[in-house]
């Protein structure tokens, strides 16, 4: 089932808030920035958000916003495709972060009642949109299934670009802004992509084995974030890394009663542990570094700059298509 209501204002348009009801999982989603603003299973809330639009307006948190055309960084605001530069927004330092400064996260997209437990949000992405060329026509379906939330991305474009979406939900499993360092995690991934201290990829793929970054069996999410390791200072003291994951499983969550499986098409998996949040108010309170957390199914970071990264390019005259599975479980 699906109800829909009034979300506030946005420069004279109207925001609405989508809320799809199973029978342990309701999700309630806004059509700007194709938004994740709530999640509650058995009652219980899962992530950050805010109680009106105006709260994802006013701030660059991307608080369960979709992400696009490319999440997160590319290095020099800059790629080079057929032979040609473009240049794009640098909102992080020289570098561009999920889209720039109005990325698909600060969009009114177009929202509509698919029926049958789903909701389609649209959005035309002009040629020039944030630096990056061709018209590309942008769906993102929310469908709730079972215990599951859904994510299937489509995109269909009138020449060749880039596009890598993301959902960017922060999570806590216990409901509160209480600490996440707790929460065991465990993450299909034998290896993981390095940063600089601009936060980008050094281009190397390394083993997880021996790191902070092995989170092949479960562990606390916060058991090595005080060891001294230099990756872990780079990122601010917390988890700011991409993961090369095995397969479509991608990582399990567990906390507080609440088990949290992800899945997905994506070659990578983003692990943030919301290093800048810093008195952060929000629905339910204020939260800093490490009281949430965001798994973000990816493709690599820089990946359009980078020869050794499986790139994200799409042509015209095909539909391409990704997918994100949230599913949960009372353990």
């Amino acid at each position: 089932m699906v109800t829909k209501k009034s979300f506030g204002l946005v420069g004279g348009r109207q925001i609405s808030a989508y809320t799809i009801t199973g029978e342990r999982l309701e999700v309630t989603v806004i059509n700007y920035g194709a938004t994740i603003q709530s999640i509650r299973f058995d009652g219980k809330e899962l992530v950050l958000g805010y109680d009106s639009v105006d709260g994802y307006v006013s701030t660059n948190n991307y608080f369960g916003a979709t992400i696009g055309r490319v999440a997160n960084r590319i290095s020099g605001g800059s790629f080079v495709l057929n032979g040609r530069e473009y240049r794009l927004d640098c909102n992080d330092g020289e570098n561009t972060l999920h889209g720039g400064f109005k990325g698909f996260d600060k969009r009114a997209f177009y929202g509509e009642d698919n029926g049958e437990g789903e909701v389609m949000f649209t959005l035309l992405s002009k040629d020039g949109d944030q630096g990056m060329p061709a018209n590309l026509i942008m769906r993102v379906v929310y469908a709730v299934e079972g215990n599951a939330l859904r994510i299937t991305y489509l995109a269909d474009s009138t020449g060749d670009t880039f596009w890598a979406p993301t959902n960017h939900s922060f999570f806590n499993l216990s409901g509160t802004n209480a600490s996440v360092s707790d929460t065991l995690l465990r993450i299909n991934a034998r290896s993981y992509t390095p940063i600089d201290a601009h936060s980008l990829p050094t281009g190397e793929v390394k083993d997880v084995a021996g790191t902070p970054f092995d989170f092949r069996n479960f562990k606390r999410i916060g058991q090595d974030v005080d060891d001294g390791d230099e990756q872990i200072k780079l990122a601010h003291g917390g988890y700011d890394h991409n993961f090369a994951l095995d397969g479509e499983y991608a990582a399990t969550a567990m906390g507080d009663g609440i088990k949290m499986d992800v899945y997905t098409d994506m070659p990578g998996l983003q692990l943030y542990t919301g290093n800048f949040l810093n008195n952060t108010k929000c629905r339910g309170g204020s939260y800093d570094a490490l009281t949430a957390f965001c798994l973000e199914p990816q493709f690599f970071p820089d990946a359009i700059n980078r020869q050794n990264f499986v790139k994200p390019l799409i042509s015209r005259g095909k539909e391409y298509t990704h997918y994100i599975k949230y599913e949960f479980f009372a353990v």
